[in-house]
């Protein structure tokens, strides 16, 4: 990928937060929040509400701060220095994540959109003002929604009704209300991608991270990209696919159509035959089908087994 939007937040002490009924323990530094498993490379603030999840939080040093609950305080290594408890970790760690969304600092700061050379976009297309880089010999044809905090990389093609960089659904339930999380992150796509007509890629949750589509990947007609999903390079995503959030998807995958990909990660040269559902890893050169999706080979086998008996 040759273009990035990358942005390093300033550093937030957890005592100046907007707490509210959220007990500090022990004041820390942050620069960026993300999950546990996440590897950000800045110093970082986590939720942590079940203790088989300690163990990210063991093996990465970045992590500095950690909203638990009391019972898990005595186990966090010293490498966290910021420590907060509440009885629901999880909720008040994403309710201070969108109030801080609402603070100057936390999220990326204002740019004026810039468009290069040779660019074809409709006057029908809306791109926003703000925070958009469009490199060379891009076309986007009408009624394509470019938001925020996106990067398109030269001679990429967006077809008619596709949204880029909107929000996810990602949301959190309490005993009273549902709501949403803010998406801060952004969305990158590299030279030479097609995206077909109405399809829909969303931004990231949180500032410091991008939804990212690689060089020469071809997405096709109503596709879904969930926030936080990285497509690697020449991927084939057909008609009506939907990745849910995260899915990593290495270099030279083929997706077939109405495929369902959940959280997982699809091998390189790997397989998903139409209308799958992958709710695990695939390795690297294989082929699955079905729902949920096994190595195609097994389902053939099982099906011919079904049909003799």
């Amino acid at each position: 990928m040759h273009y990035e939007l990358y942005i390093r937040g300033i550093f937030m002490n957890l005592s100046k937060l907007p707490l509210g009924q959220i007990k500090l323990v022990k004041d820390g530094s942050f620069n960026a929040m993300a999950l546990c498993e996440a590897q950000t490379g800045l110093d970082t603030f986590v939720f942590l509400e079940e203790e088989k999840y300690l163990r990210y939080i063991i093996k990465n040093p970045s992590i500095t701060c950690v909203i638990c609950s009391e019972e898990l305080v005595q186990k966090l290594p010293d490498t966290v220095k910021g420590i907060c408890v509440s009885d629901t970790p999880r909720i008040d760690f994403f309710m201070l994540h969108n109030k801080l969304c609402q603070l100057n600092g936390y999220c990326r700061p204002e740019f004026d959109t810039q468009i290069g050379k040779n660019c074809k976009i409709s006057h029908l297309a809306y791109v926003s003002e703000k925070n958009v880089i469009i490199k060379d010999n891009v076309v986007i044809e009408e009624f394509v929604s470019i938001k925020a905090d996106t990067v398109i990389g030269s001679n990429t093609v967006i077809r008619a009704g596709t949204v880029i960089g909107s929000d996810g659904i990602e949301v959190k339930k309490t005993e009273n209300e549902v709501f949403f999380v803010t998406h801060a992150g952004g969305v990158i796509l590299g030279d030479s991608v097609d995206i077909c007509s109405n399809t829909s890629i969303a931004k990231a949750i949180f500032t410091w991270d991008n939804t990212v589509i690689d060089d020469w990947t071809k997405i096709g007609n109503n596709c879904h990209i969930a926030h936080c999903c990285k497509i690697g390079k020449r991927n084939i995503i057909t008609d009506s696919v939907d990745f849910c959030g995260s899915v990593v998807s290495e270099d030279d995958v083929y997706v077939g159509p109405n495929a369902t990909v959940g959280r997982v990660k699809l091998g390189e040269k790997c397989k998903v035959t139409l209308g799958a559902v992958v709710i695990d890893n695939v390795k690297p050169g294989t082929t699955v089908s079905g729902n949920f999706a096994v190595e195609h080979l097994k389902l053939l086998m099982h099906t011919a087994e079904l049909m003799r008996s």
